[in-house]
């Protein structure tokens, strides 16, 4: 049943599936757009970490930066940093692995020269139409959902400092029960839908409209106003709006706002910043969360460091309620990386956040397992060549979904082997918790065929030993391929395809999807 929960969050999600495998050996490309979150089929076992930069091409022309945000073992998801919002599903993607760069505010990237800067001006954007079938191969779940989606974004348009940003997606799910009848769900929705106005050359930017609040530590969508001073050594902001329901619908319970101040300091070699601020959250009148942040991060071509913890207050009625103390520290995250030299880098940190936006687009065992195995500490040692990459790291896990468990993964890849850029990709897993140990095995090879074509093929093996469970030994096993073309530069068209076998039974998941952008 876990792989069937899987696969109903992924039709929620309105999946797009190419190159989101486990173990993507493919060139990097964006795979996912919503709201102001940019998916990319490249994580931490390719070489990237919490703040890393990545940039959007458009041929050779860098059209936007990003920021990785959050990770799993070989996807990402990122906020927009500088350029056009306008990315699309299928934007090459280009970054340095092994050695991250630091978080960085918008206006740390001024000095980027004129040519690599994005266009303004314009509008852009896309028009997708999707398909997605899964059929559970026992009956008992099948469902068809077709969907569309419109993206379109422009900024300093018609040299008014205005732009805008919006992004609606429609879907309609047709679900067969296991008596026969069906279910019919059908859903529009607005994941961002902003006006802001910002001059090229002024330090201002004022948003109103639903939108993704990139400087806020734990804040994502929220619908109200936004107003930012970006200077080139620091930055302030302040925010005030209510927080849509569950279902993305309009409403005025949830009111929040507050404010940040950073600074930081950006040069060829070496850059800092340091980040701080207060949001409070009140529904109906009454506190639902205050909190404090502050976020910090250094970098330079040897060393990577990156932190930020959150600071609780609890007022008297809730202390009284049953909280420990007044102030909590609460979501702490520590990373950093070391690279000796040319070939060898460390790695390690630290994670007790309780809420982070994963990756639940492709459900996998492997995706499940970093996501439940999150929370703790880990280390690592990589060696990376010209065209290969080893590593090893352990884990000591808490809290979330394993609990108290201990981890130890090797992985490997050989890339650009052939004319064709063949790639193979793998990795192996052993860990245990006090209610059982396992293995987890996962491979996948890719190969640009010709020109725009290209096809990854992958697949793996999780066997579990659970003593006090019957049956004892558990064994999923995945296979799947993902064909995607890019013509033109504007149309995208992605064929994906993976069967699941858990225990005997397997779950078949087919998508489609054709995107133009302009």
């Amino acid at each position: 049943m876990r792989r069937v929960t899987g696969v109903l969050l992924l039709a929620l999600w309105a999946t797009t599936l190419a190159a989101q495998d486990s173990a993507s050996t493919g060139p990097a490309r964006v795979t996912y757009v919503v709201g102001g979150s940019y998916y990319i089929n490249k994580g931490r076992q390719d070489g990237l970490v919490e703040g890393s930069e990545v940039f959007i091409l458009h041929g050779d022309s860098t059209v936007a930066q990003l920021r990785v945000q959050y990770l799993s073992s070989h996807q990402s998801v990122c906020q927009l940093v500088e350029g056009n919002p306008a990315i699309q599903v299928g934007d090459q993607v280009r970054f340095t692995p092994a050695v991250a760069a630091a978080p960085v505010t918008h206006n740390t990237v001024r000095g980027t020269t004129p040519s690599s800067r994005p266009e303004t001006g314009l509008l852009h954007g896309r028009i997708g139409a999707r398909y997605l079938v899964v059929k559970d191969g026992a009956g008992n779940v099948g469902y068809g959902q077709p969907a569309a989606d419109l993206r379109l974004a422009g900024q300093n348009l018609w040299n008014s400092g205005l732009g805008i940003d919006l992004d609606f997606r429609a879907r309609r799910t047709t679900s067969t029960l296991s008596d026969g009848s069906t279910l019919v769900d059908g859903r529009a929705r607005a994941y961002e839908a902003n006006l802001f106005w910002q001059r090229t050359t002024s330090p201002w930017r004022a948003t109103i409209g639903r939108q993704f609040a990139q400087s806020l530590s734990a804040l994502s969508l929220f619908d109200g106003a936004l107003i930012e001073l970006d200077k080139q050594r620091w930055g302030a902001g302040v925010f005030a709006g209510t927080q849509p329901d569950p279902d993305l619908g309009f409403s005025t319970d949830m009111k929040q706002g507050g404010g940040f101040v950073g600074v930081h300091h950006r040069q060829a070699t070496e850059a800092w910043a340091v980040t701080t601020g207060v949001i409070g959250s009140y529904f109906k009148g009454k506190a639902n969360r205050e909190f404090a942040y502050v976020q910090a991060s250094f970098y330079n071509p040897r060393l990577s460091l990156f932190g930020s913890q959150e600071l609780d207050y609890y007022q008297p009625w809730k202390v009284d309620a049953g909280e420990k103390a007044p102030l909590s520290l609460t979501s702490t995250y520590l990373t950093g990386n070391l690279r000796l030299n040319r070939l060898v880098s460390l790695y390690g940190g630290y994670d007790t956040r309780r809420n982070v936006r994963l990756y639940e687009d492709v459900v996998n065992p492997v995706t499940q397992f970093d996501d439940e195995y999150r929370q703790g500490a880990w280390g690592g040692i990589a060696f990376n060549g010209p065209r290969w990459r080893i590593g090893a790291d352990g884990r000591s896990s808490f809290g979330g979904p394993a609990g108290t468990a201990t981890s130890f993964t090797a992985t490997g890849g050989l890339y650009q082997l052939t004319s064709f850029g063949l790639g193979v990709n793998g990795r192996v897993t052993r860990y245990t918790n006090p209610r059982l140990d396992g293995w987890l095995y996962a491979l996948s090879a890719g190969a640009q065929l010709a020109g725009p074509l290209h096809l990854e093929l992958n697949g793996g093996v999780q066997q579990e030993n659970e003593p006090l469970a019957f049956p004892t030994q558990r064994s999923i096993s995945w296979l799947g391929a993902d064909l995607d073309i890019t013509l033109g530069g504007s149309w995208y068209l992605l064929l994906s395809g993976s069967r699941e076998n858990t225990s005997g039974n397997h779950t078949d998941q087919l998508y489609s999807s054709l995107t133009w952008r302009f």
